[in-house]
């Protein structure tokens, strides 16, 4: 994989007193893509700008924003197709929202244990077997 870090910048979670009437939403979404250089390598990168939401309607929301370093193959076509349309090449769109939901799910199912919300994903269940 060629994602080499992920960093953090901003944190927002909020809990309102209404209870919850609506199925919570998590959305991984691209905001912003640069390409840049490593300083020792001199090697392209792109830095991408990506915000996780999970929306509990009017019961609140956790807000996640951060940057990622791409290095990969196509580092060139994906700057391209950002530039002119906003849009990243399929196959990297999946790849970095993947990895986002990998990394980043955790952090949010963190923060809505601290303040006491529903898992932002389904968890296993453990249940006993039935009887016939």
């Amino acid at each position: 994989m060629p994602i080499l870090g992920i960093s953090y910048n901003k944190i927002n979670a909020e809990k309102k007193s209404k209870p919850l009437t609506t199925n919570i939403r998590t959305t991984p979404k691209i905001v912003d893509v640069k390409k840049t250089k490593i300083a020792e390598t001199k090697q392209d990168v792109l830095n991408i700008s990506f915000s996780l939401q999970t929306d509990y309607g009017e019961y609140g929301s956790i807000n996640i924003e951060g940057n990622i370093i791409y290095m990969g193959n196509n580092i060139e076509q994906a700057d391209k197709e950002w530039q002119e349309n906003k849009k990243l090449p399929i196959d990297t769109e999946i790849e970095l929202k993947n990895y986002i939901i990998r990394k980043v799910v955790v952090q949010s199912l963190y923060i809505s244990d601290l303040l006491n919300m529903p898992p932002v994903i389904e968890l296993p269940r453990i249940v006993k077997k039935k009887e016939n």
